[in-house]
């Protein structure tokens, strides 16, 4: 007697369990995201285009939260650039914009400086959003050369992950 409650008991939590299940798939959305492997990719790129240029560099790759995903300093990159490039990546994903973005709205005379008073906003060039269909899924930074040709590399970056 007790198993067949059970079974009753248990049939009756499946079908509660069922019926919500459509309920919780119309409350979420599917995300895009960057794995290990696309993060170490882009940052080979990265890394490439600085060494064609005798650059030594850091690279961070961040989710689209602003978490690290994968950090390299090249050897003789500045130590403070590992900070730097994981905050320009930060800056990058959160607000969907490139890093040069706000450094040009700050320094091109525009009323940029308010951009300044923003959480997590570094306005240094070299920080790009991955973008995914149109979705923010991350962001690379690159760090430790001047500002083009931190763009330069991160672009490469970029460009790596879609091939």
């Amino acid at each position: 007697m007790i198993r067949i409650r059970y079974l009753i008991f248990a049939t009756a939590a499946m079908a509660c369990l069922s019926a919500g299940a459509g309920n919780v798939r119309a409350q979420t959305r599917e995300k895009k995201a960057i794995s290990l492997e696309g993060a170490k990719k882009m940052a080979a790129a990265a890394e490439a285009e600085a060494a064609k240029n005798k650059l030594t560099v850091t690279v961070a790759i961040v989710d689209d939260g602003g978490h690290l995903i994968y950090l390299e300093r090249m050897d003789g990159a500045p130590f403070n650039t590992m900070e730097v490039t994981v905050a320009k990546a930060v800056t990058s994903a959160g607000f969907g914009q490139s890093t040069r973005f706000f450094e040009d709205q700050i320094s091109h005379g525009g009323d940029g400086t308010a951009f300044l008073s923003l959480p997590q906003v570094v306005a240094k060039a070299g920080a790009f959003p991955i973008l995914i269909d149109g979705q923010v899924a991350g962001a690379i930074s690159v760090g430790g050369a001047m500002d083009d040709l931190d763009d330069q590399c991160a672009k490469a970056g970029l460009a790596a992950l879609s091939k």
